[in-house]
């Protein structure tokens, strides 16, 4: 019995010894030498563009996948650069006729609001131009001093410029206008 014991008593102190010893690692063996590294992560990524371009096109469409590489020469009137297909047509609903007429009626409104901008900075020439002729004439007589004048000067430029932007701001809404309808 006491054979036995010891015989149990070996086996298990084995086991304990077994259990604790340490494992072997699998490692790769490889040669080391000189060259380019690359490595290849099979994970999911996300790009992010550097610089963004906007290319404006005058009709509306789908602009597919530009096949030409970089650096590729071009030739001009020979080289598709871009190929556009036209968008596939909307049905004509009671809401896209209202969002139509309101395009139109916003752009007439603001053809109008752009001549009477027009018909306001015209008028406030027309009184800076006054005021400079008198300055200048007070000036010349040596009632006013010559700073007077200067300023009348300033604020009848500035309102000439302030003109100029309110006529181009017109043509701008006609064109919005005729776009619109």
């Amino acid at each position: 019995m006491r054979r036995t014991l010891i015989i149990i008593a070996l086996v298990i102190v084995a086991a304990v010894a077994w259990s604790f010893r340490p494992r072997s690692i699998a490692v790769e063996l490889a040669t080391i030498e000189r060259g380019p590294l690359e490595e290849i992560l099979p994970e999911e990524g996300r790009t992010r563009v550097r610089e963004r371009h906007a290319i404006l096109a005058p009709l509306d469409g789908t602009l597919h996948r530009i096949t030409l590489d970089p650096g590729t020469p071009v030739v001009a009137g020979e080289t598709i650069l871009a190929r556009i297909s036209p968008p596939a047509a909307r049905f004509l609903d009671a809401r896209t006729t209202e969002e139509a007429r309101a395009r139109v009626e916003s752009a007439a409104a603001a053809v109008e609001e752009a001549r009477a901008r027009i018909d306001q900075v015209e008028a406030q020439r027309a009184l800076a131009e006054t005021e400079y002729l008198r300055q200048r004439d007070l000036v010349a007589s040596g009632d006013a001093p010559v700073g007077a004048r200067d300023a009348a000067e300033r604020t009848l430029r500035g309102l000439e410029g302030d003109l100029r932007r309110a006529k181009a701001g017109l043509q701008v809404a006609e064109a919005d206008e005729h776009g619109a309808e």
